[in-house]
């Protein structure tokens, strides 16, 4: 079974965002770490990221998504309408014509046709 590996961004600084002081001035020094870029398969084969890089430049994910029930191409979304009184919960689905099917979020076994389609898509040298 082949394993394929998301590319990589260094885009994370060693220290917290909300850190201050003596701590942000020493880890200022150290190299940013590495995060593994999430790649998306979508349901009409295509591959999409949520950060450009050399392997693909599409960003352009189809939200919104549920990560609890990636089977379909629709999404609920539930509010209460305080306009209303009493208040009152609304409820609307969402239809995609194209929906995320599977998310690579780091190395990830994949089936030989996952590591096909992902050859053809250009991401071939990240699988092993």
């Amino acid at each position: 079974m082949a394993t394929f590996t998301p590319p990589v961004a260094y885009d994370n600084p060693a220290f917290l965002p909300e850190s201050t002081g003596a701590s942000r001035a020493l880890f200022r020094y150290f190299p940013n770490r590495k995060r593994y870029i999430n790649v998306f398969a979508l349901s009409n084969g295509t591959f999409v990221q949520d950060t450009a890089s050399d392997e693909n430049a599409d960003t352009n994910i189809p939200y919104p998504w549920n990560p609890n029930d990636p089977s379909g191409p629709y999404s609920s979304t539930a509010y209460v309408d305080y306009t209303q009184n009493p208040p009152v919960q609304a409820q609307y689905n969402v239809s995609h014509e194209v929906w995320i099917t599977k998310v690579y979020f780091g190395p990830t076994y994949v089936t030989d046709a996952e590591a096909a389609a992902l050859t053809a898509a250009g991401y071939g040298a990240l699988i092993s």
